[in-house]
């Protein structure tokens, strides 16, 4: 997994004679900036190279555990498992998810074809605290270790003659053991540029169940029960029950002018109250983008 930054040095906490990680915890990796990685533009999102390149490298990180949990059941749920689960969660008040109503619906009802759906947007922002609690028709077959935040801010590119050569993963500060389709929803919706969405995104599910699939075939394992349909399927179901809430909450943090977007673990009500001059015009169309989307897939 060449994917994954180089582990330097670690510890667990101040404390000596205390093997529990702690808020003192420290992880030291390789240092990606010297080597040539860096982030893409948040406001604009990956083009077609560089979102395979990471599609790719996400379906191998998804398959990993999967191989892990269908080949040695007893020792994934004996070694792996107990430090997985332990996700970030975080309340809303009820003043940040009325100000999230009211922006969210504006900029969708900018577009005339959205009108018709905002209402749904409202009905989801008010499911934001409910929908961080692990939704129960997730289909297990699709249960491994997730990113849980991954966008395009949590992923670095090297660039060799403008071509996309290498990917890093990092930030896994809130890996989860959920469905896998959490992070691909999440990833697709949040950092592919509009126009690539538009053209390519059915070939783009298409892409990364395949390399899941390929991988899976490489660790010795069954896949005769990890059909696209099923994927779909679950996409649909993650869809509906967290990774909308997901995305409306974080896009007023990623696409804010002038300003460091937040990460999940960093995120506060303020983030809630932005202006809408003070977001990248990209936050209408993509909001907008994602209603109609998820309406004609009947995700919403």
């Amino acid at each position: 997994m060449n994917f994954i930054p180089n582990y330097l040095a670690a510890r667990v906490s101040l404390d000596e004679n205390s093997n529990i990680v702690d808020e003192d915890a420290v992880l030291i990796l390789e240092n990606l900036k010297t080597q040539g990685y860096d982030i893409g533009n948040r406001f604009i999102g990956f083009n077609l190279e560089c979102t395979k390149l990471v599609l790719k490298d996400l379906a191998t990180l998804h398959a990993a555990p999967i191989a892990y949990k269908q080949q040695k059941p007893k020792e994934f749920n004996e070694r792996i498992l107990p430090h997985l689960g332990k996700c970030f969660i975080f309340e809303i008040s009820d003043e940040s998810i009325e100000n999230l109503i009211k922006l969210t619906t504006k900029s969708v009802c900018n577009n005339p074809d959205c009108i018709p759906y905002a209402s749904k947007f409202a009905e989801n922002i008010k499911r934001i605290n409910a929908a961080q609690i692990k939704p129960n028709n997730s289909n297990p077959l699709f249960s491994t270790l997730t990113h849980n935040d991954y966008w395009l801010n949590n992923t670095m590119i090297r660039y060799e003659d403008g071509k996309p050569i290498g990917n890093k993963i990092v930030d896994f500060q809130i890996n989860d053991f959920s469905s896998l389709t959490h992070d691909l929803v999440f990833f697709l919706y949040s950092s592919v540029e509009l126009f690539i969405l538009e053209k390519y995104l059915d070939e783009l599910f298409r892409f990364y169940y395949e390399n899941l699939v390929e991988t899976l075939i490489k660790l010795g394992c069954d896949t005769s029960s990890y059909t696209f349909k099923q994927m779909m399927e679950e996409c649909g179901v993650m869809a509906k029950e967290v990774e909308l809430c997901h995305l409306i909450m974080l896009l007023p943090s990623i696409l804010k002018l002038k300003e460091k977007s937040g990460e999940l673990s960093e995120i506060n009500g303020d983030d809630f109250f932005a202006k809408e001059e003070s977001l990248h015009e990209n936050f209408a169309k993509r909001l907008q983008f994602i209603l109609l989307d998820f309406v004609k897939r009947g995700w919403i």
